[in-house]
């Protein structure tokens, strides 16, 4: 192989466990050397490495600068089957006072991470909980078995949970909504993660999910 004298693209095709139906495709090329049939070329190369045998689509992610990403797949048959927008809050934001109790049914109580901590047998529930809404939330990729164990540690790993940052909603002793605070590598950062409500319990459900942590 020739030495690099510059990089300016990569490509890779990968598997993920969690969704072993579809084969994760990434190209990657640095703004100034697109528009010149590189990614395209990288593209080819990536699908003429995928043994015959394998059934699986492949699945494209744009994460940044959206729509020439969205432009470049489209040119080559991949099209949109969920968009996600991801943004930033403004935590001073007069905003995100929370709502009165008020604005719940009586039979509905909301306790932070830390209230729990020592009922385990209820962070089994809230682990089943978020499998189900991940996999209701990602229909158009099926998703692998997961057992309890596992879906603890993808859904409340303790690296990442903030204790007094983390509201769930319960009814007749089930967890069936949550809002979280997730903390994230960059110092001084947190995420807002795993959001969800039980669609089997209809408009509470997503109420109680729309409950906003405060500071």
């Amino acid at each position: 192989m020739d030495r690099i004298s510059q990089l300016v693209g990569n490509g890779s095709i990968s598997s993920y466990w969690l969704h072993p139906s579809r084969l994760p495709v990434e190209v990657v090329v640095t703004p100034a050397n697109r528009h010149q049939g590189i990614g395209s070329a990288l593209l080819k190369r990536l699908i003429g490495r995928i043994p015959a045998a394998a059934s699986q689509p492949l699945k494209a992610a744009c994460w940044s600068d959206g729509e020439a990403g969205a432009a470049f797949w489209r040119k080559h048959g991949v099209m949109p089957i969920k968009r996600t927008d991801i943004g930033t809050i403004d935590l001073t934001s007069p905003a995100l006072v929370p709502p009165p109790a008020s604005m719940l049914p009586d039979e509905i109580t909301i306790y932070r991470g830390d209230e729990i901590a020592h009922e385990d047998s209820l962070w089994d529930d809230i682990a089943q909980l978020h499998e189900r809404v991940y996999r209701a939330n990602h229909d158009w990729s099926a998703v692998a078995a997961i057992d309890l164990a596992t879906a603890r540690q993808i859904f409340l790993d303790p690296d990442d949970i903030i204790p007094h940052a983390l509201l769930v909603a319960i009814r007749d002793g089930r967890p069936f909504a949550m809002a979280s605070l997730r903390s994230l590598t960059d110092a001084g950062s947190s995420e807002l993660g795993w959001t969800c409500g039980d669609r089997e319990l209809g408009e509470e459900g997503r109420r109680a999910a729309d409950f906003p942590v405060s500071q």
